[in-house]
């Protein structure tokens, strides 16, 4: 079982990573916009590959839900996928942090880091669900840990500050640039 979800783990955070470029490509022009005060620019430009990631996630996840066992097969892989109902809760979770990874890179791109308590909290609260469910529900618990620990705090709290920052008018102008942020903001 564990190989099993090694296997299936991978699969989806290599389609979570690869989803992600459509934004990662982004993270200079973003960083170079705040600092011109483009906040509305990075709005739509954050919309538009926030939903393309989002897009490309769902896809290539229906895609690997779908042809995994057989390629798996075709392959003459001794290591079988999770079973088709633990492999798509993987897929799940993993989406949820794709979105939360998203916003979060936003952010981050701002040189802005109100989010950061909300997701050790939350990846700490995470590790207990985990070992607590895992105990009792086994796999099922391991798998709803994450999901559940997300939906109540970094799942809203961080898109949250993202579209705060975004498309307050108290984000109308970037935040001052001193020698110590300087690096951080043009990067």
């Amino acid at each position: 079982a564990s190989a099993s979800f090694s296997l299936s783990s991978i699969v989806a955070f290599t389609i979570h990573y690869s989803a992600q470029s459509w934004l990662l490509a982004r993270y200079p022009t973003i960083s170079a916009l705040w600092t011109q005060g483009q906040h509305a620019a990075i709005a739509r430009m954050a919309w538009q590959r926030i939903t393309l990631s989002m897009l490309t996630y769902i896809a290539a996840s229906g895609i690997a839900l779908t042809l995994l066992p057989t390629i798996l097969q075709f392959v003459g892989s001794r290591t079988p996928a999770l079973p088709s109902a633990e492999f798509c809760v993987l897929l799940i979770f993993v989406g949820l942090d794709l979105f939360v990874a998203l916003h979060s890179s936003v952010l981050t791109s701002c040189n802005l880091f109100p989010h950061q308590w909300a997701i050790l909290a939350a990846g700490a609260c995470t590790i207990v669900a985990a070992f607590g469910f895992g105990s009792y529900f086994g796999m099922w618990g391991i798998l709803l840990a994450p999901i559940l620990c997300q939906s109540v705090s970094v799942l809203w709290i961080v898109p949250r500050y993202c579209w705060r920052a975004l498309l307050s008018s108290g984000a109308a102008s970037p935040p001052s640039v001193t020698p110590s942020r300087t690096a951080m903001s043009l990067t």
